[in-house]
């Protein structure tokens, strides 16, 4: 039962690492001295053709293996707390999410959207405090209007995220230096949009989990990126609450189903 989850998380984890790994690479290799990607470059292309290869395994996992995932739809079941370790994992990506979200806010004086950054920062602590609050003991949990805005709050951080960093990157002339920065993005919105989900009676968990793993897999992958110190903690933040989430969903939807058919 929870030998499913942990393995279908640690795919999406290693599934990242090696993303990573092929992103140093490119780093290395895909760009010319001049900091001007290179057309064609193999390293380019491989990157291109992993990144496909990973989404198209995520989608083969949820539309074959998941199926029994329908079986868990209320925010109770789903996120019911499997154990303590899962509740220390997600306050530790609270922890990271609040340190980079505040670093965020106090460097907003050198953007050139300071007031953007300021909301993005600030939405993003208390969206970090909700990470370990969405996964909750079943009788303690509960599905009202305040877990309703537990899990809207991570997804209006991740909205102004992607707005506030596309205003910024959007005069550079590199795709390939920030596309990964603004995909990653948008993986953790989608992930947390379909997180919220639940609690809105409109769960898909299929969806969910695979937009968790994207999440997880593009977030890893930029970390490569040279990118602010801010933003590389809330990567790492939303990339461990992407995993934790994965995992807690399968694991209470497999005993869900063998609790059913038992």
């Amino acid at each position: 039962m929870r030998k499913n989850a942990f393995t279908l998380t640690i795919v999406s984890f290693v599934a990242g690492i090696f993303g990573f790994f092929l992103r140093w690479l490119q780093n290395l290799n895909g760009f010319d001295d001049a900091g001007l990607s290179i057309p064609g470059a193999a390293i380019s292309v491989t990157v291109v053709v992993y990144t496909i290869a990973v989404l198209l395994l995520f989608f083969l996992l949820e539309r074959f293996y998941l199926r029994k995932l329908s079986r868990s739809t209320a925010p109770s079941e789903a996120f019911a707390l499997p154990s303590f370790l899962i509740k220390l994992i997600l306050w530790a990506a609270a922890a990271f999410m609040l340190v980079g979200s505040l670093i965020y806010m106090f460097s907003s004086d050198f953007s050139r959207f300071p007031t953007m950054q300021r909301i993005t920062g600030a939405l993003g602590i208390f969206a970090g405090l909700c990470f370990p609050f969405i996964c909750q003991r079943k009788n303690a949990f509960q599905e009202g209007g305040s877990a309703m805005a537990t899990a809207l709050i991570p997804l209006a951080f991740a909205c102004f995220w992607l707005v506030t960093a596309y205003r910024i990157e959007a005069e550079n002339p590199i795709l390939w230096s920030y596309a990964p920065h603004i995909l990653a993005i948008i993986a953790v919105l989608l992930a947390f949009y379909y997180v919220a989900a639940y609690f809105f009676g409109k769960a898909k968990p299929a969806r969910c989990v695979f937009f968790l793993q994207s999440a997880s897999y593009f977030g890893i992958f930029t970390l490569m990126d040279q990118l602010p110190a801010a933003e590389t903690l809330m990567f790492i933040a939303c990339s461990a609450a992407s995993l934790v989430f994965q995992y807690v969903i399968i694991n209470n939807a497999e005993k869900a189903a063998n609790a059913a058919e038992g």
